[in-house]
């Protein structure tokens, strides 16, 4: 393993493959989940665009989600209301037909997890809440490359981002128009320069790790500062384009398949999910356990980046049950993207054998 290979922490992306990107003509336009889907530069965007449309406004929220999937209805006054995820990542339909029966919602926001499909179990009760009016947002970040069926609902919106190493990019899809968009020119140049400065660090040795660690940290500021919508930019397209989402998911499979058999030894790793089916992406491989922060410390010390999905969203800070907010404290992520081989995965299983024998 060349010295200066990371194992997660962020995408990156060579100036060469967008040169090559750039001297191939292709068309900027592709249909990920339907053909009338919308392209735009950020999932939260979307879910904004959802919510300044709405009049009534009280929405249940998975308890376990990602702060940015709560703050476009808070910000537009809507009363966010979370119910309850089991530790198995399924949903509780027990308390959620309670939390409808007494709460009444305009709209019941559902994702999966990691790639799997987690609230396909019960469509009658699905197909139910829209009978009773309720609108359903179905979020499909984390199954974007996924080909199971999709929960039917109103909308679905899911970012692209999270899955390539694209500057912005996200699909919407539901009853509503935009308008004319223009590309958030400012975003893309800062995340195109973290990501190859990132490549020229891990490829050429070049730079410091600090330094493109501030680009992305300045090009997260200027996403977290965004309230109006822009359009996916014409580059994120070329390179979505560019890109063998066949390839992709064969390769995230391998990758999942060779960590998982190396940890699923470990009693003190909880894995969720089994191996993934051939419909199944994965986006990383969570596990649960309890002294999470020791073991992604220790892997951090060999180079290996295990991140953290999600910390808790304040809004639900004093509101959560002790058993909802579990998941927050122990869940930990090993990256199994595309970036990586199986040489790599073989390295964090060595590394995890380490940790478990010291």
């Amino acid at each position: 393993m060349n010295k200066l290979r990371e194992i997660g922490g962020g995408k990156w992306i060579s100036s060469a493959e967008i040169e090559k990107i750039n001297r191939t003509e292709s068309s900027d336009e592709f249909v990920l989940i339907a053909s009338d889907e919308i392209h735009l530069s950020t999932c939260r965007s979307g879910l904004r665009l959802i919510a300044e449309e709405s009049t009534s406004k009280k929405i249940l929220i998975p308890s376990y989600t990602c702060s940015t999937v709560i703050e476009p209805f808070v910000e537009n006054g809507w009363q966010v209301i979370p119910y309850s995820i089991q530790g198995n990542l399924m949903i509780d339909w027990k308390d959620l037909k309670i939390k409808v029966d007494t709460i009444q919602p305009s709209a019941v926001l559902f994702h999966s997890y990691f790639g799997f499909d987690t609230v396909n179990d019960n469509p009658k009760y699905i197909n139910k809440l829209k009978e009773q009016g309720i609108c359903i947002i179905n979020d499909l970040t984390c199954i974007m490359l996924s080909s199971f069926d999709r929960l039917k609902s109103d909308y679905q919106i899911g970012s692209i981002r999270k899955w390539l190493p694209v500057p912005d990019g996200a699909v919407f899809r539901g009853p509503l128009t935009t308008g004319r968009l223009e590309e958030d020119t400012e975003l893309v140049m800062a995340k195109m320069k973290a990501f190859m400065s990132k490549s020229d660090y891990l490829a050429k040795g070049e730079g410091d790790k600090a330094a493109f660690l501030k680009s992305f940290s300045v090009a997260e500021k200027i996403l977290d500062s965004r309230r109006k919508p822009y359009r996916m930019s014409s580059l994120s397209k070329a390179i979505f384009n560019h890109k063998d989402l066949k390839q992709i998911a064969d390769r995230r499979r391998s990758n999942y398949a060779v960590l998982y058999k190396r940890i699923v030894k470990y009693k003190a790793l909880y894995l969720p999910f089994g191996l993934p089916g051939e419909r199944v992406v994965p986006y990383y491989l969570p596990v649960m356990v309890e002294n999470r922060r020791e073991l992604q410390a220790y892997l951090a010390g060999k180079n290996i980046y295990a991140t953290v999905l999600w910390t808790m969203p304040e809004k639900f800070r004093y509101t959560l049950s002790d058993k909802d907010a579990q998941l927050y404290n122990t869940i930990l992520c090993f990256p199994i993207d595309q970036n990586y081989d199986k040489a790599d995965m073989d390295y964090m299983g060595d590394v995890i054998d380490r940790y478990f024998k010291n």
